[in-house]
């Protein structure tokens, strides 16, 4: 993405609106890229190929929290 990256965005979106959810959906799958992933606030990393399954069950997950 130009200008950012997928952990500056859910950084910028956790503070501008707390309200909105990020699950990440990427190639980068190093233990220190989900950790930042998690820092930044995404509420779910998935590392391509993906489970859809598990992807449809996180964002279920994410849907019916408050």
């Amino acid at each position: 993405m130009p200008g950012m990256d997928g952990y500056a965005l859910a950084r910028h979106m956790a503070r501008a609106r707390p309200a909105v959810k990020l699950i990440a959906l990427t190639g980068w799958g190093q233990p220190d890229d989900i950790a930042h992933g998690r820092e930044a606030g995404f509420c779910g990393y998935f590392v391509k190929p993906v489970d859809l399954e598990a992807v449809s069950e996180a964002v279920r997950r994410v849907a019916t929290q408050r």
